[in-house]
């Protein structure tokens, strides 16, 4: 293994609709990940439907873990992160791994502002969620020989579900420049507990990448993945 792969998924409601209107299948869920090959992957819109122990658990996801499991041999699992509000159970962000690939780390809370004038900010509120694996590399001796060898490796991801653009782009594009403009200031604020291999990825509902949220980012030594404006889906 020389990299991991990483991505996002708005997963639109899932389990938050009623069993007859459901769309989504766990068994096309499964399909799809196992397909897009991804070891890391950011969730949004997801409800939870009951607790184990304490802990807040999807059904679907349950069963999609299952199946990923039968079907690669590899263990999966997933994390539900609160909203602003603790105790919201409907359109939370998630983050979900092969067990086998990665190992979860640890997760840290980000103290961004929620209120900035009239505008309420990050009601799905940041975590930074670690992530440690092996990687098998080549390495050349004094010899010029070389040897295969593991070394450990980490990185850190950040799921976002931005200000969405419903009732009107114009506010929400101002309230997205002042979520970024507080993750930013936070980051700055925790940067010795950081990884240097931080990933930013989710839905930021962004429109193009001249949007203010975007250049504050970029100005923030953060590196656009998609400045080309490609549409994503």
């Amino acid at each position: 293994m020389s990299f991991l792969q990483v991505a996002s998924w708005n997963i639109e409601h899932l389990s938050g609709a009623s069993r007859e209107d459901k769309k989504q299948s766990a068994y096309a869920l499964a399909d799809h990940i196992e397909l897009a090959g991804v070891d890391i992957i950011a969730l949004q819109e997801v409800y939870v439907t009951h607790e184990e122990g304490g802990v807040r658990r999807n059904e679907e996801l349950d069963r999609v873990c299952e199946l990923l499991e039968e079907h690669l041999s590899d263990p999966w699992h997933y994390e539900i992160l609160p909203n602003r509000n603790a105790g919201d159970k409907s359109q939370l962000c998630t983050v979900m791994w092969n067990g086998a690939r990665v190992e979860k780390t640890g997760m840290m809370a980000l103290d961004v502002d929620h209120r900035d004038s009239d505008d309420w900010l990050w009601d799905r509120k940041p975590h930074v969620v670690k992530f440690s694996t092996r990687i098998a590399v080549w390495q050349k001796d004094a010899d010029g020989n070389w040897h295969r060898q593991e070394e450990g490796r980490s990185v850190s991801v950040i799921p976002l579900h931005m200000k969405s653009n419903y009732s009107g782009s114009t506010k929400n594009r101002r309230v997205r420049a002042k979520e970024a403009e507080t993750l930013c200031a936070q980051l700055d604020r925790v940067r010795n507990e950081l990884d240097p291999s931080l990933i930013l990825i989710g839905d930021t509902n962004v429109l193009e990448a001249t949007e203010p949220a975007i250049e504050t980012f970029v100005d923030n030594r953060l590196v656009d993945l998609n400045n080309n404006d490609s549409a994503t889906y």
